[in-house]
């Protein structure tokens, strides 16, 4: 970091985190529609980190 003292790393870190809490407010959204049961999104889970 640094290395590269011209960059602003608080903007940086605020960004990644609002971009974090964002996915996570969508997949709390998404989540409330589903109807697969935790059993089914563990599979899923299992498989995509297979590819």
């Amino acid at each position: 970091m640094k290395e590269f003292s011209e960059i602003k790393w608080s903007e940086v870190a605020r960004k990644a985190i609002e971009q974090r809490v964002g996915d996570l407010e969508e997949l709390n959204r998404l989540s409330l529609k589903s109807k697969l049961s935790s059993k089914d999104v563990d599979v899923i889970n299992k498989l995509m980190k297979l590819i």
